[in-house]
């Protein structure tokens, strides 16, 4: 039986989604703003099955805390797995062209 995962998007996550919108609606628009939104949305609840199987970013997990990421076109869900707890946490959304050392600072 495939376990399933609580999914709990943290306030930086939040925000950082809500300034991905923002951006949009002032450069593009807000048909494409909610559109990207819904999508990040989307991939978000799918981490509720197998979030493991998702890619872990070595540059800044640690021992004890492993960092994966799920994409979303060029948009990255970074997040860590809770096993004990069945949860999944969603630390931050960002745009896949962003400097990774931003990444590295964020975390470290």
């Amino acid at each position: 039986m495939v376990k399933t995962y609580r999914v709990v998007l943290l306030p930086q996550a939040r925000e950082s989604l809500k300034q991905i919108s923002a951006y949009l609606r002032r450069t593009a628009s807000d048909k494409v703003a909610k559109k990207v939104r819904k999508n990040v949305m989307e991939a978000v609840k799918k981490l509720s099955v197998m979030p493991n199987a998702h890619e872990k970013i070595e540059a800044i997990s640690t021992e004890q805390i492993v960092y994966r990421r799920a994409l979303q076109w060029s948009y990255r869900i970074i997040f860590t797995v809770e096993e004990e707890e069945l949860r999944v946490l969603v630390v931050d959304i960002d745009h896949g062209a962003e400097d990774p050392q931003k990444l590295i600072d964020k975390f470290s």
